[in-house]
Parts: C-alpha cells; structure tokens; sequence
C-alpha cells in the first residue's frame, strides 16, 4: 500500500500576501503562467481512464523509467527527471548532457483461474494475459535548448476459451466443449519532445508528440465472451505543450495543455450452427475517443527536505 500525501493552500489571502513580498522578476513570471494553475492532475494520471472491462492491470503503456514506481507514482512534489518529461516536455530542462535509458517491463494477471465470463451470444474463460515492452530512449540538452525521443515495442499474449460448435449445442454453444486461444499481438510506440529556455528568465517551454500502433489491447477480448476471432487494429496520438516556470528557489509553477486522439477497430467473428452447417458471421466495431486535457501544478519548499504542492486536472473527453 502506497500513501500519497498532497497539503493544498485553501486561504487565498494568505497566497496573495505571500506573493505580494516576493520581487518583481517573479511577480512577472507569476502573471504570465498562474491562469493556468486553477487546471491540473496527478502527474502520472493526466489522462483519467474511464474503465469498460473488468481487467486488474496498469496502464499498458506505462512502461518508460521511473524513480517513483516503487512508490506507488509518487507525485506532485516528487521529482522524478526520467519520468517527468512524459507528463511535462517542459521538464526535460532539467537534465543535464546526454541521458540514455531503457525499461524493460514483464506485467502478468490472472482472472481467478479462468473463471468465465457469460452472456447471451455465449460464455468465455479468461485464465489471464501477460504483456512485454522493451523501451530505448535519450534526452539531450546544449545550452538553453533540449530534445528527447523514445521508441518501444510491446508484445501481448493472452489465453481465452473458444466454444467448440457442435449440433447438439442448438441454440447457442455450451461453455463445458472449448479450446483454449491465444490472443497475440504487437504494439510499438513513439514519443519526442523539443523545447528552449527562455532568454534571460526562468522560463522553459516545450512541446511534445507521441504515437502508438496497436494491434492488442488489454481487455478488448473481454467485450466479446463467445466469439471465434478477434482481429484488433488502432493508433494514438497525443500532442502536449508544457510550460515551467521557477518562481524562486523554492517555488516552481507548471501548466501542461494536451490533445489525445484514440481510434481502434475490432473485427470479431461468431460461429454458429445453422441448418445442419456452421457458419460464421463477422461483426466491426469501433472505439474513438477524443480528449482534452488541462494540467498544472504547484510545489514549494517549506524546510529541508519538505515541500508542500497541489495539483488538479481537467479532462474532456468525447466518444463519437
């Protein structure tokens, strides 16, 4: 169990006095970035997933270095440099020369030992899934400029059970005669960033893309209990523009403002017995969604080794 803990400022008035008395250099920087702070997130949860299947597993993309994830993500006023630049291209300022890192990961989960999953078109067994990524990756920076990339490829593996069609399972097919399936695929990823510092101020400011092929998705092959065949096809793409902003030696200021597009294709095939024949019907279904993603934080030292922070998020999301 991980515990994180996020002390918000609520007194307004007490904010506004303590930023009347800092200099006019951060007072500057203050105005030109505080409109954003009323939107932010959980850093490594910009994007709020709304959950359709019942699958106990992170996100399948979560796969690039991070100090925190043996706490849980820690956050907000964690500093994790690998990883922040992923949730604020921003951030990659911070780095210092070359940076070249990789990430393997392994995650596997089970479903109760195949417990089934049933419906009216039939039933199906889940005994689990097991997904691989092997990232490489590198961030630069010379003077005031800084880029970074990263390239991954994921492997997907997956078992079902498959109703075996036989006469006398008329109407429908019985769970108790199935084959066990396996549901491969492979995904690869692209992500790259370029930014700048500002002259002559403590501004930095990037922008960011990243890009998935997928061709497995955890949890799809749960949405269709019963089905034959499976055929996944999709992409992603996310653009972000991330701006930070060091108010003092104690103080930062970020706002991240991010595009996500999502579209999948699911090609699913049924058999069935029909007039003394099995047949086979194929049905395409798609999943697009569209979204908007506001993010801002900010953190301050309040004695050595503490620091207090607070972020919020703002996601719209459309399904068409």
């Amino acid at each position: 169990m991980f515990l994180e803990l996020t002390i918000l400022l609520k007194d307004v008035k007490l904010r506004r006095e303590m930023f009347k008395r800092e200099d006019a250099m951060k007072t500057k920087v203050l105005v030109s970035i505080l409109l954003p702070l009323i939107f932010s997130s959980v850093l490594l949860a910009q994007g709020i997933h709304v959950r359709t299947v019942p699958v106990i597993a992170g996100n399948q993309s979560e796969f690039h270095p991070s100090l925190a994830r043996g706490m849980g993500n820690l956050s907000i006023a964690f500093v994790d440099p690998i990883a922040d630049p992923f949730v604020n291209p921003a951030k990659a300022h911070r780095l210092e020369g070359t940076s070249i890192f990789t990430s393997p990961t392994r995650n596997r989960w089970s479903n109760e030992n195949g417990r089934p999953v049933n419906t009216a078109l039939g039933s199906s067994r889940y005994p689990g899934a097991s997904v691989s990524s092997i990232p490489f990756g590198a961030f630069f920076r010379s003077g005031d400029f800084f880029a970074g990339g990263l390239f991954a490829y994921q492997g997907y593996s997956a078992q079902r059970s498959v109703p075996l069609i036989w006469p006398w399972d008329f109407p429908s097919p019985t769970f108790e005669r199935s084959a066990m399936k396996n549901d491969i695929g492979n995904n690869t990823y692209l992500f790259g960033l370029v930014g700048a510092q500002l002259p002559n101020s403590k501004v930095s400011i990037a922008a960011s893309v990243a890009l998935g092929d997928y061709k497995a998705i955890d949890g799809v092959n749960l949405l269709y209990p019963g089905s034959s065949d499976i055929k996944q096809e999709g992409s992603s793409t996310t653009y972000k523009l991330g701006v930070l902003g060091d108010l003092s030696e104690e103080e930062q200021l970020e706002f991240v403002v991010a595009r996500g597009l999502f579209r999948a294709r699911h090609e699913v095939t049924y058999g069935q017995w029909l007039r003394e024949t099995i047949s086979y019907r194929t049905e395409v279904n798609r999943d697009e969604s569209n979204q908007w993603v506001l993010h801002s934080a900010y953190n301050r030292k309040i004695g050595h080794g503490w620091k207090i922070g607070g972020i919020l998020t703002v996601n719209w999301k459309d399904h068409p």
